[in-house]
This record gives structure tokens, C-alpha cells and sequence, in this order.
């Protein structure tokens, strides 16, 4: 199994929680840094976790730790969630008791976060696979003060809207899965599963662990292929929770790590070599999901193509067009569907613009029409392709 795990672990004498990562299969486990709740980048290459009071970016050994927020006046910001588009969801905890937590998303590079859902108690956000929604816990009660099954799974669109309650049973932790199709959450003692349209849920059972503790669990995490879940498995002792994997349905159970520490929140990532392209070695194959290559601006390359794919679009009566360029991720809209269909990439780039349409024979009336252009970056040149929508 060529990935890891990342997550936190606390032996006695800490002080506080240690970001650690190790093969997902088990193995060395590597210290990073304090911190909290983390979460891998899309590229896998990068976390986000909570360092306290703000939230924090770093390479994968630890390195190049990048501070993103810094709230003040007993303020802390928690469970951040890293994005398909390079945003990163996270909760800011107001401590008082009083106003609860807001949702909040700030960019990769840090900035002025926006809030996108304020006036509650929300907290531990997942976003869906295409980066258009967002699962979430939504508490009934103050802040760390809802009663049993006071917390529930909601489910939003990306800037706050659509907002859905999935669970009424009670929900925490909740993790999105990577076809989209299902979200992982823990209640009870126990890990769920539920559609994000909502529905019935289904209790998953892993088998006893190691230490004869049936069926506990928590903070559970998708492998990247959707076939198997991690997450922090209860030894029946204070301060002593190990981390165990199961298969999607409950079944399989295998302890990755049994250590006298306390070990939580994992958080499943893929490897470069677990996401080698479909190609043959010609030169023009893509790679996929890393279409432009890390730290490559594509504006300059890729603007002689879009305006050569828009002079040759323009129709009779054509004032004109426009087009902004936006770094994004999504699904394949085209090209090469063969090879990149099922991959959502992380460094591609998409054009939005429109056409204006002024009266003529073909275009009797004054109209807007709007494009959207996909830039794909192959081994030795740039590839375009369109769609009006």
C-alpha cells in the first residue's frame, strides 16, 4: 500500500499533541511537530493542521511551516480541512461559550479568510471530492456543551448556501469519500456511513482490536481509493488509542499501530508513485493529476493558445470577448477522457470568459454566450480544449 497516514500522537510526558506520519500499512513513525488535526494537500506533497491559536502549512518532513491565520483575544481556529481547489475549510472557536464556531475558508497562501457560515456551532468541515460542497458538524447546544446526539451531520454548498441536516441520531468527525458517493462519520463509539443526500445509515463493525475492545472507534479517514478506513481504535484505556484500518464494509480490521501513546485523528494520503498517469512514453501523453508542473506560472504559455482558440470561435457580428484566468480544480470537462476522466487535478487551470453577440443575419438580436476553456499541460506542449456552457 504506497501512501500514509498522518495524524497526532501524545505520549505520557507531552506536554501536547505531536503531528506524526507513517506508511499506511504500518511502520516508522516519524515526528514532526506539535499541532493538531491534520490534513493532507490535494498534490499529497503538503499539511495543514491547527497549531495553535491559527492554523498552519508544512512540507511533509515537517519543514517550511507556514502560519495562514492568527486570531486574537481567545480565539483559536481547529479541525482545517484541505480542499480539491487549494482552499482549506477550518473552524474558528470563539471560547466564550457564547457564539460558538463559524466556518471559515482561506486560501493555501494564506489572506483574509471568508466565513461562510457564521451564527451557530459548526465545526469539523470535509469537502466533497469536486470542491462544490461541504459536510460539516452543526451543534444544537454551546460550544462543547451539546447534549448526547446534540451534534449532527449537515451538508452545504461550497460558499454556505444549501444548507441540508443529513444525520438526527448525532454525527462527528464526518470525512468525505473520494468518489463522492458516501461520507464516513463516528458516533457512539461506532463509524457510520451515510449518502450526502441523506437517507438510511449504516453502522460499520470492525472486528475486536487488538487489546478485546469490540467495535470502538473514531476520527475514521477514507483511503484514496475509497476501499478501506482508518481510524483511531479504543484500547479501553485512558490515554492509550491505537490506530487500526478496516475495509469500507466493516470487515478486515488491522492494527497499523499499538504503542502506550495516545494516537488520533488520521488522515489517509496517496503518494506520487500511488498516482502514476495512463500513458505511453511519447512525449504528448498527460500527467495525470499534475498537469502544469509545480511552480510553473502557465499564464504567459498558455495566453498565445486561448486567444488562438478564441479568434478562431468568433462568429459573424462578434464584438468581442473577455476572459479571466482562475486556479481551480475539477473534474475533466474534456480532451483526453480515456486517460484523466476519473482523476480530479490539482494543478490544472480553467478560463471563463464570454462572447458578445451584437445583431447580424445570424444573430438577430444582441446575446451572450459563455465559454469555458480547459489548458492541459503535456510532456512537450500545451493543450486546449473548449465548451460554451
Amino acid at each position: 500500500m504506497d501512501s500514509s497516514i498522518v495524524f497526532t500522537i501524545q505520549a505520557r510526558g507531552d506536554q501536547s499533541p505531536f503531528i506524526a506520519v507513517m506508511p499506511a500499512g504500518g511502520g516508522e513513525v516519524t515526528r514532526l511537530r506539535p499541532g493538531t488535526d491534520p490534513s493532507w494537500s490535494p498534490d499529497g506533497d503538503s499539511l495543514v493542521l491547527a497549531c495553535y491559536p491559527g492554523i498552519c502549512t508544512m512540507n511533509v518532513d515537517g519543514s517550511n511551516v507556514v502560519t495562514l491565520t492568527k486570531p486574537r483575544g481567545g480565539v483559536i481556529d481547529e479541525v482545517p480541512a484541505w480542499g480539491p481547489s487549494g482552499e482549506i475549510a477550518f473552524a474558528r472557536n470563539y471560547m466564550d461559550g457564547k457564539r460558538g464556531r463559524d466556518i471559515l475558508v482561506v486560501g493555501d497562501g494564506g489572506g483574509r479568510p471568508s466565513r461562510v457560515i457564521a451564527r451557530g456551532d459548526n465545526f469539523s468541515p470535509t469537502w466533497s471530492p469536486d470542491g462544490r460542497s461541504i459536510a460539516f458538524i452543526r451543534g444544537l447546544g454551546k460550544s462543547l456543551e451539546a447534549p448526547p446526539g446534540g451534534h449532527q451531520l449537515w451538508k452545504m454548498s461550497s460558499d454556505g448556501n444549501d444548507q441540508r441536516q443529513l444525520t438526527d441520531t448525532g454525527a462527528e468527525r464526518p470525512d468525505w469519500s473520494p468518489d463522492g458517493r458516501s461520507i464516513v462519520f463516528d458516533e457512539g463509539s461506532a463509524i457510520w456511513t451515510i449518502s450526502p443526500e441523506g437517507g438510511a445509515m449504516r453502522k460499520l463493525k470492525p472486528a475486536t482490536t487488538g487489546r478485546g475492545i469490540e467495535g470502538l472507534g473514531a476520527f475514521p479517514s477514507w483511503s484514496p481509493d475509497g476501499s478501506r478506513i482508518a481510524y483511531m481504535c479504543s484500547t479501553g484505556e485512558f490515554d492509550d488509542n491505537d490506530l487500526c484500518t478496516m475495509n469500507s464494509d466493516g470487515t478486515g480490521r488491522t492494527t497499523i499501530l499499538d504503542t502506550p501513546a495516545n494516537e488520533a485523528s488520521p488522515s489517509w494520503q496517496t503518494n506520487s508513485a500511488a498516482r502514476q498517469p495512463n500513458t505511453e512514453d511519447d512525449g504528448s501523453s498527460f500527467t495525470c493529476p499534475d498537469l502544469i508542473s509545480p511552480g510553473r506560472n502557465p499564464r504567459k504559455a498558455m495566453r498565445q493558445a486561448v486567444n488562438a482558440y478564441l479568434d478562431a470561435r468568433q462568429l459573424e457580428g462578434t464584438r468581442g470577448y473577455s476572459y479571466r484566468i482562475k486556479r481551480l480544480s475539477h473534474p475533466l470537462l474534456g480532451g483526453p477522457e480515456g486517460d484523466c476522466s476519473r482523476v480530479t487535478w490539482r494543478r490544472s487551470f480553467q478560463v471563463e470568459g464570454h462572447f458578445r453577440y451584437v445583431g447580424s443575419p445570424k444573430h438577430p438580436s444582441a446575446s451572450l454566450a459563455y465559454f469555458r476553456v480547459v489548458i492541459g499541460r503535456t510532456q512537450t506542449t500545451w493543450v486546449v480544449w473548449a465548451e460554451l456552457h
